[in-house]
């Protein structure tokens, strides 16, 4: 019986050290518990929603989002000095929101990590400029470019992580056997989905316009539904301006939003806190930031909300 048992336990462990390192991807519970910037992805039915919008992220949402996959950056990796640098043994990332080119991108990639190769490079048409294959060897794009989180994330696709060791098992003793313990199942918390919608305002302001009014009333319902529910206002502004004008303005918008639900008496003050994030972590590149009016600038001047507890 014994030697059964050991057989079995080899043959285990020779097929798990056969199987290939599986292609990276986003879980749902990982999105679910905010570890990933709310305009990357959210959670639909049970499904990962990725953000349709082009964007660039600044190092730090950037590495939330390279953990969320489950890369992890050494302080001895290499990197753009303007994505981290190492100071006292700690990375310290960089502030600045920069659009890479794919070669440099790959180099991030690599630093936590992650691996490709040319076949899963060849299988990979969108994004089409990302990567190239002559015979054997990868040809990576030279040109500065923004991906949507979708894009993003079927790029993220044609890499992997390197297979965890697997240990050989310990021959197994059966014991004798035993009157079975039937337990009851364990009782199954109930998943909530909030699904806020973000508001945005005019140039220049911080005053709530009638559709924002409109969609906090929508979401006055979905935060009474779910009375235990924190929030964090987080309020952001478009490129055009300095950084410590925008750094204020985007604080004003947050804490507007806060004053609104608070003064309609359905939403305690003790349930929200805001923070102000300036033109730092936009929704939309803006090619010309001049241009107030642009698709972009509208999407950047908004109020998102965070979920910190349900």
């Amino acid at each position: 019986m014994k030697k059964i048992i050991v057989s079995l336990a080899c043959m285990a462990f020779c097929l798990a050290i056969s199987l290939p390192s599986w292609s990276v991807e986003l879980s749902a519970d990982t999105v679910q518990a905010n570890k990933v910037p709310a305009s990357y992805a959210t959670v639909k039915g049970g499904n990962v929603v990725f953000g349709q919008s082009v964007t660039a992220y600044s190092p730090e949402p950037l590495d939330m989002v390279l953990t969320a996959y489950g890369g992890t950056l050494s302080p001895d990796a290499k990197v753009p000095a303007s994505y981290a640098t190492v100071k006292g043994g700690n990375v310290v990332f960089g502030k600045t929101t920069t659009i890479y080119s794919p070669d440099l991108t790959h180099e991030i990639l690599s630093a936590y990590g992650f691996t490709t190769t040319p076949e899963a490079m060849a299988e990979l048409k969108d994004p089409s400029s990302y990567a190239t294959v002559k015979g054997t060897k990868i040809v990576f794009g030279e040109s500065a470019t923004a991906y949507s989180p979708e894009e993003f994330n079927m790029l993220m696709a044609a890499y992997q992580l390197p297979a965890e060791p697997v240990a050989a098992p310990e021959p197994v003793v059966v014991p004798a056997p035993t009157k079975p313990v039937v337990l009851a199942p364990a009782a199954q918390p109930e998943l909530v989905f909030l699904a806020l919608e973000n508001i945005y305002f005019n140039f220049n302001k911080s005053t709530l316009t009638p559709e924002a009014k409109a969609n906090l009333k929508r979401n006055f319902q979905i935060l009474t539904k779910n009375p235990k529910a924190r929030i964090r206002i987080a309020g952001y502004a478009s490129a055009s301006g300095s950084d410590a004008y925008n750094q204020k303005l985007s604080e004003r918008r947050a804490e507007n939003v806060k004053e609104y639900l608070v003064n309609e008496g359905i939403i305690s003050r003790d349930r929200l806190v805001t923070i102000g994030y300036g033109e730092t972590n936009a929704a939309m590149y803006e090619a010309t930031p001049k241009k107030v009016n642009s698709e972009a600038a509208k999407a950047n001047r908004r109020v998102v909300f965070e979920i910190l507890d349900k």
